[in-house]
């Protein structure tokens, strides 16, 4: 098998595991949130979601971006290794420090007193981080994404029993924080326990110096842009009160969390893929494509499904108090989609080094979008909502023009290629709207019947089309079980075969 067809298939096999880990994975933990909110209130469930918005702006700092750097570098040793683990944990212990001293603060300014010790709790997670960022992050280098799904649906597994103990026990929003730790406590054990890695006591400046100015222009790109990604739940909290974030954040959940689930999926694996092809500009920009289009036929299909259905699953289960939430959600779709395929252009820009970029492009952003979600809090929680629509295109099509500079296309041919998976949502948008409105009576008389069958046909419509679509990147992978089963007989693969395309 040629070099170029072991790496896609080695890149498709990542999607595999990575998709198949992430999707079980988070099933799981919506269905422990849908229970959860069964026993939260609005306000309960906002000062929640008010704290880990903060939490994981936080986060940001952590790493100092050396997680991004591990996977960027060509080459890293262990002494560098070890150097990187003792910097992060030193950053991690630090940050622990300032927030448990500033939490009052904080509280103070949104006038909530529980949120001082939510925010010195919450913020163990930040050292818990730390610890596994060496194990994990030397899996992401080398596609191991086979264990990072274990590992990370291992975590979700304890979160989601954490969460679910504690909200039957009746401690609110301590639910949500305990279970975002035993998250982080589930990955550090499996992380550690794949990818073992003791550090030495051994501190070598001069070995990680040029992989951190690298990962402070990452850090820079990643706080600047997790804030203004969060600010909107800030500033709701602020403006309108915990049961107000309780809404909003029901509705931003309801949309990205399925679609950050599957754009991870496509992201995660797209980075150490870019780093490896960023000197060979024609292979770089058909793995960019091909996972864009990926990306976006896997998002947009759960987009759809979720603006057709949600009002009906959330009266099935019974969660009319949290319907104020679907008008919120209905606007939220339309700019989810831009949102979905966003970390791949971000992703391509790490990988040829242009960290320094997206820091400036998430600087400019947090200004833009901070003011267009201030504006936005004239006309209410919907008006928070349609900042994301009327102003997040703005900031999305200057990381295309950037983007298709480094690939050396022009902008437009560049923006309709990565586009490239948006007619293969057009089946999947008319087979949802003749499912939902095209039988009223079945629909009334056989109410859950007919959501989750229409909304199980529109996922399967989806996948369908995305397999139609992606046919070389399979081919890859059934050419390499034949080359298998010949290697098993004896036999030697023609040499004259034409290789496979790569995706």
């Amino acid at each position: 098998m040629s070099e170029s067809n072991a790496f896609a298939k080695r890149v498709a096999l990542s999607f595999v595991f990575s998709g198949v880990g992430n999707v079980l994975g988070r099933i799981g933990n919506v269905v422990a949130i849908f229970a959860v909110l069964k026993l939260l209130s609005p306000e309960e469930f906002g000062l929640a979601s008010l704290v880990l918005a903060i939490f994981v702006v936080l986060q940001a700092l952590t790493e100092l971006g050396l997680g991004v750097a591990l996977v960027q570098a060509r080459e890293v040793t262990r002494s560098s290794l070890d150097s990187l683990f003792w910097l992060s944990a030193a950053l991690a212990v630090g940050l622990w420090g300032v927030v448990a001293a500033g939490a009052p603060v904080m509280a103070w300014f949104y006038d909530e007193p529980d949120l001082t010790p939510l925010l010195r709790v919450t913020a163990l997670g930040i050292v818990l981080f730390s610890l596994y960022l060496i194990p994990r992050n030397l899996m992401v280098r080398d596609l191991q994404f086979g264990r990072i799904a274990i590992a990370d649906n291992a975590g979700l597994a304890l979160s989601a029993g954490t969460m679910i103990t504690f909200a039957w026990l009746g401690w609110g929003p301590w639910a949500i924080v305990l279970g975002e730790l035993a998250n982080r406590l589930g990955q550090c054990i499996l992380c550690f326990g794949f990818r073992p890695f003791i550090p030495r006591l051994r501190f070598a400046w001069d070995e990680i110096s040029a992989m951190t100015r690298f990962g402070l222009w990452a850090t820079g790109a990643r706080l600047v842009g997790t804030l203004y990604k969060n600010i909107d739940f800030l500033i709701v909290g602020k403006a309108f009160g915990p049961e107000a974030v309780g809404l909003y954040a029901l509705a931003y959940r309801v949309v990205h969390d399925p679609v950050r689930t599957l754009s991870n999926i496509v992201s995660q694996v797209a980075f150490p893929a870019f780093a490896r092809l960023q000197r060979e500009r024609d292979r770089l920009r058909t793995y960019v494509f091909a996972f864009a289009r990926i990306s976006l036929t896997l998002t947009g299909t759960l987009i759809i499904v979720v603006a057709l259905w949600i009002d009906l699953l959330l009266t099935l289960i019974s969660f009319d108090h949290w319907l104020d939430a679907v008008p919120i959600i209905h606007i939220l779709v339309l700019a989810a989609v831009l949102q979905a395929i966003t970390p791949i252009l971000s992703k391509l820009i790490d990988a040829v080094g242009q960290a320094r970029f997206n820091f400036m492009h998430s600087a400019g952003s947090l200004v833009f979008m901070t003011t267009a979600f201030l504006v936005g809090t004239r006309f209410g929680l919907e008006g928070v909502a349609w900042a994301w629509v009327v102003a997040f295109p703005f900031a999305w099509a200057t990381k295309i023009v950037f983007c298709a500079w480094r690939t050396e296309l022009p902008p437009l041919r560049f923006g309709l290629l990565f586009l490239g998976g948006l007619p293969s949502l057009v089946p999947v948008l008319a087979v949802g709207l003749t499912l939902r409105f095209g039988t009223p009576d079945l629909l009334e008389n056989h109410p859950l019947a007919v959501t989750t069958g229409g909304a199980l046909l529109t996922v399967l419509t989806g996948l369908g089309v995305g397999a139609l679509r992606e046919r070389p990147m399979l081919r890859i992978l059934w050419q390499e079980r034949q080359e298998k089963k010949r290697a098993r007989r004896g036999d030697r693969p023609d040499p004259g075969a034409a290789p496979a395309d790569d995706p």
